[in-house]
């Protein structure tokens, strides 16, 4: 980035506010410097021709799996070829020089091999693999190592697979790679941050499906800081935001903004697995590994403060046992003589089954207690809690092949009191989730499907079959949701099961509400399965462009205007809301004939368009604000948006959307406010015009350009 940035600023006599008129940089190439007048002559250049000048190589991320080989060796992954990991970049007298480089994967018909650029084929083998550049070893001029811990989990793909890796610094011993499923809002802030600009105003960058029915969005990879190399392992939710474990370390998302504030990090070595919100305590309790067998521990998060409670062993015996989805938080009857707070867990025995036990950690006191259920009966992978009723109800297996639903109480001393087991002959079940009606919705691995039954009756309702594994699972209000493979599903009640959404590949594994359905991926990316739509380029694959390409191509993508102010401010809109009205940020000014010293208007500066015409290189939607996927003749105005950043899942809804912006016609005004100085006014502010000489026109649009003049007077340009 060029050393000298040059500014023009301007203050009117008696006033005391100093106005930005210009600010850019100056270019010293070609400087002439005259030694009789002791003057320079050099060319200076705006944030835009800035941008021009820088690549956009430079925007790129790395995806990082801290342990591919169980010894906590860094692996740079590479997301179209799964279970391939690039482990050295940095191979002395062969190290991969900067810029662009594939790794290409070919199933061969189960001879899995792999090449870096256009080198030779490397047959891949379990452990470490070195590919070169040349057609032979001796050719060879760079040269990097992959890492495969499994072959058989390399993919099985008919066609080859091409994953590009970008070397900023030769002698780096991992790569970088574009950045996948990434916010235009981070990605557009990474971008105008290059031309030093940091001051950004963004409207809200979401708007409704046209059709009112979901989509899955991937919205970030957490923390969203690529000094950050854990993958996500653990989501809950506030109803508002999301709280995210990365590693030991924890965050809270802000839903609004999409920023992740820092909160603690776990004092014990141990990948976080769960997260557990209280909303009363205000608390946030974490599960996470902490030995062989993945076996547990649990501590308690006071949010006000972020400070943690002593460690709790949930597993003290060499042969105990514990799983991360059968712990609940039990808060019941805080301000009654009965007054419960704390987990509830199960606690299994890896030789002797039958000394299960179900038990109780005091939320305040953090003691642990046996809550003796009945000898012989043994407590088998789910809890579930009534906190309005204080019911506890636990799965039962007595003998090995019934299954049942045992159940406490609590007393009005404050005691648990068991009632016993109150259902049997039901199936096996992994997962499950009970509503606060007490109707538990469970995947059955017997049968391959989704069902339901009331608490305390083995009467079931099948909801989906075919479902092999459930990787999550949750309730919010009376509806289920559960995660199979990349696909989403909602049960409403006793309905069949509807599928809301395809995450396009395998791998979500926790799922969490706000004011919508979020999961976390297992290569550590959150995702969104909502009506609203956020705007996220999947791919953003960028070699051979600038900054300002990029910039432009986000912005033509999600339809949105984007706007550099002479005060070094970035502004960035949508051109419409859901109807296609302009977007404004509220501030009005109101400009007639009396304030104007000049006014020109250009008739028809946007055209109405007949047939928006949307493609993003896979797919293509044409639109006429009617019907999907019609023409027009060659004499009609068509609007064509070609885009790659475009994501499958919404190229309708930019159709739509196009259309309600271009389907109508737009007129731009230029006005001198020449009358009166109106510094204050910014892009996207809202004018109001009122005009009834020879240009009549009144209404109000968006201003999309101010320029401040020497004389004093201010130039703006009103779309309308």
């Amino acid at each position: 980035m060029p050393e000298t940035e040059l500014k023009i600023e301007m203050q009117i006599e008696g006033a005391d506010d100093v106005l930005t008129v210009f600010s850019g940089f100056v270019d010293l190439k070609g400087a002439e410097f005259n030694e009789r007048t002791d003057n320079v002559k050099f060319d200076v250049y705006s944030y835009d021709d800035l941008a021009s000048r820088i690549p956009a190589e430079l925007i790129t991320t790395q995806y990082i799996n801290g342990d591919i080989d169980g010894s906590g060796t860094d692996g740079l992954v590479l997301p179209e070829i799964p279970y391939l990991y690039m482990k050295d970049a940095n191979i002395a007298s062969y190290v991969l020089q900067p810029g662009l480089h594939t790794i290409t994967y070919d199933y061969n018909g189960g001879t899995r091999r792999a090449k870096l650029d256009d080198g030779a084929w490397v047959n891949l083998s379990a452990g470490n693999n070195t590919l070169g550049n040349g057609e032979t070893t001796a050719e060879d001029t760079q040269r990097v190592q992959v890492y495969v811990g499994t072959l058989a989990n390399l993919p099985s793909d008919a066609t080859e697979l091409l994953s590009e890796i970008v070397v900023a610094t030769a002698g780096t011993t991992l790569p970088r790679h574009w950045y996948r499923n990434i916010h235009a809002k981070r990605l557009l802030t990474l971008l105008y941050a290059e031309c030093g600009i940091t001051n950004i105003t963004f409207d809200t960058l979401e708007m409704q499906t046209f059709d009112n029915l979901p989509r899955v969005l991937f919205l970030d990879t957490p923390p969203g800081d690529e000094g950050v190399t854990s993958l996500a392992s653990a989501l809950a939710s506030d109803g508002t935001d999301l709280f995210v474990a990365v590693g030991s370390h924890i965050y809270k998302r802000d839903m609004d903004t999409g920023v992740y504030s820092y909160l603690a990090k776990n004092p014990s070595a141990g990948t976080i697995s769960r997260l557990m919100y209280n909303a009363r305590n205000n608390h946030l309790w974490i599960y996470y590994a902490s030995g062989g067998n993945d076996l547990g521990k649990v501590r308690r998060l006071n949010l006000a403060d972020n400070t943690f409670t002593a460690e709790v062993d949930l597993v003290p015996g060499v042969n105990d046992r514990s799983w991360v989805y059968a712990i609940e938080i039990l808060d019941y009857n805080y301000t009654g003589s009965s007054y419960k707070y704390g987990l509830v867990y199960e606690r299994s025995h890896a030789v002797t089954p039958s000394s299960g036990t179900l038990r109780f950690i005091d939320g305040s006191s953090l003691t642990d207690t046996d809550m003796a259920q009945t000898a012989g009966t043994i407590v088998n992978h789910f809890v579930s809690i009534n906190n309005s009723s204080g019911a506890i109800f636990f799965k039962t297996t007595s003998p090995v092949t019934d299954y049942g639903i045992g159940k406490f109480t609590i007393s009005a001393a404050g005691a648990f009191v068991e009632v016993g087991e109150i259902v049997n002959g039901l199936p096996l079940y992994d997962r499950a989730a009970m509503t606060s009606a007490e109707l538990i919705y469970y995947f059955d691995p017997t049968n391959d499907l989704v069902a339901s039954h009331p608490v305390a009756s083995a009467t079931s309702t099948n909801h989906q079959t075919g479902i092999t594994l459930v990787d999550a699972i949750m309730i919010h209000g009376s509806n289920c949701y559960f995660a199979f493979g990349d696909l989403i599903y909602e049960i409403a009640g006793t309905a069949a099961a509807s599928q809301i959404g395809d995450g396009g590949e395998p791998g979500v594994f926790q799922l969490a509400w706000t004011d919508r359905l979020h999961g976390l991926h297992t290569d550590g990316m959150l995702y969104q399965v909502s009506n609203s739509l956020v705007f996220v380029v999947a791919d953003a694959t960028l070699g051979g462009m600038s900054v300002r390409d990029v910039i432009t191509k986000t912005l033509n993508a999600f339809l949105l205007v984007g706007i550099i102010s002479s005060t070094k401010k970035a502004f960035v809109y949508r051109r419409g809301d859901n109807s296609g009205t302009p977007q404004t940020t509220g501030n009005t000014l109101a400009v007639t004939l009396g304030e104007a010293s000049e006014l020109i208007e250009v008739n028809k500066h946007i055209p109405k368009a007949d047939l928006i015409r949307v493609t993003n290189g896979t797919k293509t939607v044409t639109f006429d604000g009617t019907t999907y996927n019609t023409d027009v003749l060659s004499d009609k105005h068509v609007v064509e948006i070609n885009n790659e950043f475009i994501p499958d899942a919404i190229v309708k809804d930019i159709a739509y959307y196009a259309y309600q912006f271009f389907g109508q016609e737009r007129n731009l005004y230029k006005i001198s406010l020449g009358c009166i100085p109106l510094f204050q006014y910014e892009p996207f502010d809202n004018c109001s015009v009122t005009f009834t000489g020879r240009i009549q026109k009144t209404a109000s649009g968006p201003i999309y350009s101010t320029e401040l003049q020497p004389d004093g007077t201010m130039n703006i340009e009103v779309l309308l």
